[in-house]
């Protein structure tokens, strides 16, 4: 039996939900608003991105069949799932400043066994590095250091992708995901990228538009240093690591030059285009050996910092990019986010958009999680005592809260009257 403290509690959801989803709907024809708003509460309340499971967290009195046959008419339009994406990724956009950190990586839903889905495409199974069939899947997160230490994710965007059924490129779509983070967040946060991203077409773009990045360097191309074309290795034995920062528990040596990055498709032109980066090179500082190098191509335009806050700064930046794999193992085993199966490809995207609509709210309640620790200490705590936890990756928790609550909330009452005379359940004018 629920106590008065949960029940207050639910309340306090139940009303951040509702206007939360009033203002990703508003706009929407009322079919739509319904539809979206009874998708995002199914997925919330049944941890799942199957059709059925969601029908089944609406707890409706009418059949399951129904449900699921009145939640999938609206799937496969085709700009219902782009709208609500572009609303998400505003309204996130939107809370950016500065300093946020903007990771975008690139995801895949492996659907091993799948034969007739549409759109199906080759795809690199992230988890063991083998190629198999499904989708590409373009996320961007937004990672922000809150005042406690812990750091707030805001899931951005979740774009599904298929090279079957998409006339534009996977990296046009990453540029055109860029364009819209800067028109919205006014050219705001630092984009930190992992090795895949180490291309020149990604780095003139990032130059181009003045945004500030982080890319993780693959060690391959040729660099201009002091106005000479070199290979990247005899670059990096330029670098003097002579500079000790914090790595997260270990100790890492690191150094920088500044180097220009030859950006023209044509490897051989004379006079070619220059993107002038800073290269860190860096190595973790064991006990008793060193680890092995790393590198990376930063900058930070328009700001002046001094060598050693501007390779510290990069390293922390760098660092927190593991925060998109943690929101990768999340949803894919909370949520069984690649058990995603309906026929149409149209239909996968609109259900992703929804499902990126769903983690938006979630990842949200990150600001209630004290009050999530006081009432339902079970499911935030492994004991009382233990608050630190809080400050680390705590959305598995706030996830089994959330559907916790929500199996006591009713998305609508219907109130029936079998007569003109029955009075009794609504109020009469005198």
């Amino acid at each position: 039996m629920r106590n008065i403290q949960e029940i207050e509690l639910n309340k306090r959801v139940q009303v951040k939900y509702q206007k939360y989803i009033k203002k990703f709907s508003e706009g929407f024809s009322i079919p739509e608003q319904k539809f979206i708003h009874h998708s995002v509460f199914g997925i919330l309340s049944s941890k799942s991105c199957i059709l059925r499971r969601m029908s089944q967290g609406l707890k409706e009195r009418i059949s399951l069949k129904k449900t699921s046959k009145r939640l999938s008419y609206h799937l496969p339009k085709e700009d219902l799932g782009s709208q609500l994406s572009d609303r998400v990724l505003r309204f996130q956009a939107g809370r950016v400043d500065k300093e946020t950190i903007i990771i975008g990586d690139p995801g895949d839903i492996v659907k091993k066994y799948a034969r007739k889905m549409e759109g199906l495409s080759s795809v690199r199974d992230g988890s063991t590095g083998v190629s198999g069939t499904g989708y590409n899947v373009l996320d961007v997160i937004a990672v922000q250091e809150g005042l406690d230490g812990a750091l707030k994710i805001k899931p951005m965007v979740s774009d599904l992708y298929s090279s079957a059924m998409d006339e534009e490129s996977f990296k046009t779509r990453f540029f055109d995901r860029v364009n819209d983070l800067q028109i919205y967040s006014n050219n705001k946060g630092i984009y930190t990228l992992d090795r895949g991203y180490d291309d020149k077409k990604v780095i003139a773009y990032l130059h181009h538009h003045n945004a500030c990045f982080i890319i993780r360097s693959q060690g391959v191309r040729d660099l201009y240093y002091k106005g000479k074309r070199m290979s990247f290795s005899d670059v990096a034995k330029q670098v003097k690591v002579s500079y000790e920062y914090d790595g997260g528990g270990k100790r890492l040596l690191a150094g920088a030059v500044k180097v220009c990055i030859p950006v023209d498709p044509h490897p051989r032109k004379k006079h070619p285009t220059l993107v002038p980066v800073t290269l860190i090179v860096a190595r973790y500082k064991g006990r008793k050996k060193l680890g092995g190098f790393f590198s990376l191509f930063c900058s930070f335009p328009h700001t002046d910092m001094l060598e050693e806050a501007l390779i510290g700064k990069a390293l922390r930046c760098y660092r927190i990019r593991w925060k998109i794999e943690e929101v990768y193992r999340h949803i894919k085993v909370d949520f069984k986010w690649e058990s995603m199966r309906l026929m149409k490809y149209q239909s996968l995207k609109t259900l992703n958009a929804l499902f990126l609509a769903a983690l938006v709210f979630l990842y949200d309640l990150e600001s209630m999680k004290l009050s999530f620790a006081q009432t339902y200490t079970a499911l935030m705590l492994e004991s009382k005592n233990k608050l630190k936890y809080l400050s680390k990756f705590i959305y598995y928790r706030i996830s089994k809260v959330i559907s916790y609550c929500f199996q006591f909330m009713k998305i609508y009452r219907k109130i029936l009257y079998k007569n003109p005379q029955s009075l009794q359940l609504q109020l009469e004018l005198t």
